[in-house]
Order: structure tokens, then C-alpha cells, then sequence
């Protein structure tokens, strides 16, 4: 369905901004105008002769590219430029992709002439599944192209994961400095959330409220998700009950591969969802673990601090519905091309919001049967088994709710990390956990600094909540972190 949104697209090199609420912070506006100068729109790029549209699946690539081919085709009849429009997916030799695309009619009459070539080639992940060199093929083929190349105007389609390091070096050889462009699509915007729900006919209010309720902002910024929050909410007049709930389906789908031309080529994919979902529990647990925020696609000699290659993650095997699969580099790099994963560079890949590494990580610790106390040498202090590492809170949150005396170690150790994860619905626990988190406040056991956390507090709520506060809120001898406490919005 189209939304009509209005997409903006960041250079590889630069970075965007996400606000507070997880959504892009909106290019148009000032704040976002100062700091983010270079996230733009499609059309804005439009001066670079060479522009490479790069993002995860599904997040809207095709509709922006398609958009861009309509707006340029539009300007070129008035000048009578050749404006050409190729989906790689569609060859199968690459005889046929030469003779179409370099040696057709209106090529060889711009090569003989004076005007421009506006050549858009979409789909090349697609492409190099059926033409193993077509990178190669497009390099050689673009170099013969020198002594037209000022007169060429070209924009390749790829997705991120499956972008050729070789065809980026040709390009930017034939296009120095500033005119070969490398863009990132960018997630959604505020608006562009509220905007959906009114064309699906979804209260918003209730749309936002339910988003907010469950922290589901990471799948409302990007098409594919925000499609399965909306088909949920429309279904059900809600969200999934639980944070754990929405997260454990929802990466799962975003595991789904939503190319139709993909689903139906046998070569294109080799494992289910449910495989892909396995290897990417691996993948998440290895990063966060291992404190590496980033994949690379690099040769092992070229890492940097943060970064692992995809052949550290990749060997052995994983135990699937009774089945072992391997798990080569080859299937590594499939999983890191699913909607999961987004570009951090080049070669470079990482989580597309890291909530979704730390449930997949708790998943796999879960799921792998690891014994109680494995998972505390793993996740708490070595010299104080009562705190958490703070790099693994979250982690051990996710852990806590399938872990009942993982769950009370944290309760009385470091309570504040449970208002992050699924609070049980029970009054009794809420009441419990109000008393807790208060005596932490009193003794200076824990303290407010983190301000988001506060947005959390709704979750205390209970039935006699108020019956619970009004001794406290009447006596004047309580600590202002405790007075602070009580007295946020529930």
C-alpha cells in the first residue's frame, strides 16, 4: 500500500539522528537541519552522476528508486536524454545483460552522440544470485565507458549486506571525489507512523499509545515491521500482551524474506525462517558477548576493535527441530542479509536496533538449555553476584522472564533493570517491587540518573497503588529520590 511518505536517504560516510522516541528526527526540521545536514531526499543527490541506493529489505528501496526513475524519465522527455530502467533480476546470462544494457539501440546512439545516459539498474543482490560475476561484468563494462562517462548518469540498487566491495572501488575510480554518492536509506519518521495508520483506518491514539506501551519503537521505524504491527493491532484492537511476546514474533517475521522474485528462485535462499531465526539468536549472542557492536564482511587481518568477521561466527553446527544445521559463512551471510541487520559502513553490518540483539542473545542462552549457573558467571558481577554487568542489563532482563530465580536474584540485586523488561501483571508483584525500588531510594542504594527510566514507571500501576503511597507521600522525612519517585506519573 502506498503511504505517500516522503523518504530521506543518508550518505554511507555520515550519520543520522533517532529521537527520543526512536524515530528519525525529522531533516526538515531545524534541529535535525544543524546537525544532520546531509540526510536529504532522493531528488536533492539528483547532481552526482553516480549514486548507489544501499538498505535492508523491506525498507523501501524499490519504492524510492522506482519514485526517482519516474521523476528523472519525466525530465528527460523534455530533453530527449535516453532514460533506462533494468532489473537485474531478470538475466540469466550475462550475454543477454550486455546486449541489454550497454549494446541496445539507444545506447550506441548516445555513445555516438551528445547528450546524456540516465542508467538505472535495480536489484543487483538479486542479479549476482544468477550471475556470479555481474560485479565484475558491471566493472569491465563501465570501464570500456571512459571517454563517455561525463555523459553518463547511473544509480545501482543493492541491498546492503550483498553491496560488492570490488564494483564500489571501479565506481569511485570513475567517479572521484564527490560524484560517485553512497546512500543509506533512512528509517521512518513520527509522521510517517501516524500517517500509516490513518490509511489503514487504525485509531492512532490507541496505534501510538500501544507502541509506546511496549517500547515497540525499533519495528515502528522501518515499513516491514511497522506492516506487522499494524495487521496485529487491526486484528486484535492490540498489540501483542507482552513486551517478550511482541519481540520473539516480531523478529521472527523481520527473519521472513518479503521478496516474491527471492521466494520463488530455489537459489536465492537456502534456510527457513525458523533457521535463520537459530543463526541469528548465534550471531546476537556472539556480539554481545563478545562486546563487538559490528560484522564485518572484510577479510579477518582487517578488523577493527569492535568489529567480527563473519568466519569467527560461522563453524560447527546448530540443533533445529531435531536437525543439525551447519552454520558456514555462507549461511552466516544470508541471516546478515534479512531485515534484522543494516549497514555500518563498508562490508561493515550490524543489528538494525540493538533490542533486537539482546532478546535474540537471551533467546539462544535460553534456548541452548545453559544451566543457571553458567548464566550467572555470564551475565553477573564476579566479585558482586547481586549487580549485573551494565552492558548486559538488558540481556539479563530478557533472561530474568523465562528464568524465575534469575528473575529474583535481579529483584533483589539490581531491581531497576526488571522496569525495562515485562513487569508481571500481577498486583501483588507491583506492590512488592513499588516497596523494593523505594528502599533503594531511601538507603541510596539506587538512584534516578537515568532519566528514561522513568518513562517506565507505568508499569507499577496496580489496584492499590494509592492505598500503597499515602503513608510515604505524608511523611516528610522521606528522600527526595524518593519523593521523586512516588510523585512521576503512573
Amino acid at each position: 500500500m502506498n503511504y505517500d511518505w516522503k523518504r530521506f536517504w543518508c550518505p554511507r560516510e555520515d550519520h543520522y539522528l533517532i529521537t527520543d522516541e526512536g524515530y528519525l528526527s525529522d531533516p526538515k526540521s531545524e534541529h535535525a537541519k544543524a546537525l544532520t545536514p546531509n540526510v536529504k531526499t532522493l531528488d536533492q543527490f539528483s547532481r552526482h552522476a553516480c549514486i548507489v541506493l544501499l538498505g535492508e529489505p523491506g525498507i523501501g528501496k524499490s519504492t524510492e528508486f522506482n519514485q526517482e526513475f519516474e521523476r528523472q524519465a519525466h525530465s528527460c522527455r523534455e530533453t530527449n536524454d535516453p532514460c533506462l530502467k533494468f532489473n537485474l533480476n531478470e538475466y540469466q546470462t550475462d550475454t543477454l545483460l550486455v546486449s541489454d544494457i550497454f549494446d541496445g539501440v539507444e545506447q550506441n546512439a548516445w555513445k555516438h552522440g551528445q547528450g546524456n545516459l540516465y542508467l538505472f539498474l535495480d536489484s543487483l543482490d538479486e542479479g549476482r544470485i544468477q550471475i556470479k560475476t555481474i560485479a565484475n561484468l558491471l566493472s569491465g563494462r563501465l570501464l570500456r565507458l571512459s571517454s563517455q562517462l561525463k555523459r553518463l548518469k547511473i544509480r545501482i540498487a543493492c541491498r546492503t549486506a550483498e553491496w560488492p566491495t570490488s564494483l564500489a572501488s571501479t565506481l569511485t575510480e570513475l567517479w572521484p571525489g564527490d560524484e560517485a554518492k553512497f546512500l543509506e536509506l533512512t528509517p521512518l519518521r513520527f509522521v510517517d507512523i501516524t500517517t500509516a495508520a490513518q490509511v489503514q483506518n487504525v485509531d492512532v491514539t490507541q496505534f501510538i499509545s500501544e507502541v509506546s506501551r511496549l517500547d515497540a519503537h525499533s519495528f515502528a521505524n522501518r515499513p516491514i515491521s511497522l506492516k506487522f504491527l499494524i495487521s496485529a493491532f487491526k486484528k486484535d484492537g492490540a498489540l501483542p500482551r507482552s513486551k517478550f511476546d511482541l519481540y520473539k514474533v516480531g523478529c521472527f517475521t523481520l527473519c521472513d524474506e518479503f521478496n516474491q522474485s527471492r521466494r520463488e528462485n530455489p537459489g536465492s535462499s537456502q534456510l527457513s525462517s525458523l533457521e535463520r531465526y537459530t543463526v541469528a539468536s548465534r550471531i546476537a549472542s556472539i556480539v554481545e558477548f563478545c562486546g563487538k557492536g559490528t560484522i564485518s564482511l572484510a577479510p579477518q587481518n582487517e578488523q577493527g576493535a569492535g568489529e567480527i568477521a563473519v568466519a569467527r561466527i560461522a563453524g560447527g553446527f546448530e540443533s533445529i527441530e531435531g536437525r543439525q544445521l551447519a552454520v558456514t559463512e555462507e549461511v552466516v551471510k544470508e541471516v546478515l542479509a534479512t531485515t534484522l541487520f543494516t549497514g555500518r559502513g563498508p562490508e561493515r553490518l550490524a543489528f538494525a536496533h540493538k533490542t533486537y540483539s539482546e532478546f535474540l542473545a537471551a533467546q539462544y542462552i535460553v534456548l541452548k538449555g545453559i544451566d543457571e549457573t553458567q548464566i550467572r558467571s555470564l551475565i553477573f558481577h564476579s566479585s558482586h553476584q547481586a549487580s549485573i554487568v551494565p552492558q548486559l542489563s538488558e540481556i539479563g532482563g530478557w533472561i530474568s522472564i523465562q528464568k524465575p530465580t534469575i528473575f529474583e536474584q535481579i529483584f533483589v540485586g539490581d531491581p531497576q533493570i526488571l522496569l525495562r523488561s515485562d513487569v508481571p501483571t500481577d498486583d501483588g508483584f507491583r506492590a512488592r517491587l513499588i516497596d523494593r525500588l523505594i528502599q533503594g531510594f531511601r538507603t541510596g542504594e539506587l538512584d534516578d540518573s537515568n532519566w528514561a527510566l522513568r518513562a517506565h514507571y507505568r508499569k507499577l500501576k496496580h489496584a492499590q497503588v494509592a492505598e500503597q503511597l499515602a503513608p510515604i507521600i505524608s511523611d516528610p522525612g522521606q528522600s527526595l529520590l524518593t519523593r521523586r519517585f512516588i510523585d512521576t506519573p503512573r
